[in-house]
């Protein structure tokens, strides 16, 4: 039997068209193969990473950590800290085989203890005494002397009900507040008071600065009373000065640390900050400083304009230095002004706004034009217990567990 001639180029025909699709097809396979063997490496890795990370929380003391997972020699971890202010910077990574996945985050600690109180009013002897629209709730440790309605000029307590939640004693019982980064910040303090500023005033602008955080920190240190307007720090950033930093409201600050003896964020600033100051704090009115900011005073006063809204911590610790002026120490909490974390006021407190969260405080003050009344608050609000599981505080609390912030 003869085949036509074109029946063989025919029949060649479909023998490269067949082998074309399967030699594509087997390219393809391989390809996604290869793509499947990368991205299952990539998910043992970030496994690995986690598993390191969980491993390192465990110890809150630790520094560096690297250690092989599941006894096998292509699967390990790595995990290095350092502070951050009042919370703990970490880079960890997760290795299976040639396949490395690193993430930097911030670690802080669940509240516990005396810490999830709504208020902790030292016990001096003297009672709460409250007066106008106050409300109170969570778990209220005050002084024996109890809770007692009041007047002010005149104007009695207007609440239905004088607490809401449970009443304990707060007779010798204390709120320590210690850790490395909180002595950390202190040592750091300590040094701005004894630097020799200059009273110079400089206007810094148009500064744009954006840091990795693998990277070393960016800082910039000045010995003079220094503006900062129009300008951006994101990251990994430290602002220092010698005398005060004034922030401007089109300034925006991302995770920054500010250190200074006095510093001022002008009105309708928004941002996320850490300050920490040897003498004072300032919020100008309609502030808003995102979770998770710190505002931390040593001694001296801390000042919430009107309308502010602030998520984190207000800190006003013991005094750095013995020559201060206990006096001195105050803090104002304007109304309108509205608190969603910690106040802690190793002084006098003044508060005529809201905390959503956690106060602590040595007195209450009530300052008006004819005079001032000790242990007395007025349309002010404590909500304790509203916080919920996910809302986590700086480092204040001698080895308790820590647990990721967030991931940067």
């Amino acid at each position: 039997m003869k085949l036509p001639g074109g029946a063989m180029l025919y029949c060649l025909m479909i023998s490269l068209v067949s082998g074309g699709l399967m030699g594509s097809y087997l390219l393809l396979n391989s390809l996604q193969q290869r793509f499947l063997d990368r991205e299952h490496a990539m998910v043992i890795a970030q496994d690995n990473l986690h598993s390191g990370l969980t491993l390192f929380r465990s110890t809150p003391e630790a520094t560096y950590m690297t250690d092989s997972l599941f006894g096998s020699v292509t699967d390990s971890f790595e995990v290095t800290s350092e502070p951050w202010g009042l919370f703990q910077l970490v880079y960890a990574k997760g290795v299976h085989g040639t396949t490395t996945i690193g993430r930097s985050a911030l670690l802080a600690q669940q509240p516990t203890g005396l810490w999830k109180a709504g208020l902790f009013l030292a016990d001096q002897g003297f009672p709460l005494l409250i007066a106008g629209d106050v409300h109170l709730s969570g778990d209220l440790y005050l002084p024996r002397a109890g809770l007692q309605t009041g007047y002010v000029h005149g104007k009695g307590f207007s609440g239905q009900q004088t607490y809401h939640g449970t009443l304990h004693s707060s007779f010798l019982k204390e709120i320590m507040a210690h850790s490395s980064c909180l002595q950390s910040i202190r040592d750091s303090l300590t040094q701005i008071s004894q630097e020799v500023p200059d009273k110079e005033q400089v206007v810094l602008r148009n500064v744009n600065q954006k840091n990795d955080w693998n990277e070393s920190a960016f800082c910039l240190q000045s010995p003079y009373r220094l503006e900062i307007e129009a300008s951006l720090f994101a990251g990994k950033c430290i602002l220092h000065s010698s005398h005060e930093l004034i922030i401007g409201a089109d300034t925006e600050i991302n995770h920054g640390i500010l250190f200074a003896r006095k510093i001022t964020f002008q009105s309708g600033f928004q941002g996320r900050v850490q300050a920490f100051a040897t003498e004072s704090i300032t919020l100008e009115s309609g502030v808003e400083l995102a979770y998770p900011s710190v505002l931390y005073v040593a001694g001296g006063r801390i000042t919430l304009s009107e309308n502010c809204d602030i998520e984190g911590a207000v800190l006003l610790d013991h005094a750095i230095s013995s020559s201060t002026n206990l006096q001195q120490a105050f803090c104002h909490v304007a109304k309108g002004t509205q608190i969603t974390g910690h106040l802690l006021c190793q002084g006098a407190l003044e508060l005529r706004g809201s905390v959503k969260g956690h106060v602590m405080t040595d007195q209450f003050i009530l300052k008006t034009p004819a005079t001032t009344f000790q242990n007395y608050m007025l349309d002010a609000r404590i909500e304790g217990g509203t916080l919920g599981p996910s809302y986590l505080m700086p480092l204040l609390q001698e080895n308790a567990p820590l647990e990721i912030l967030e991931w940067l």
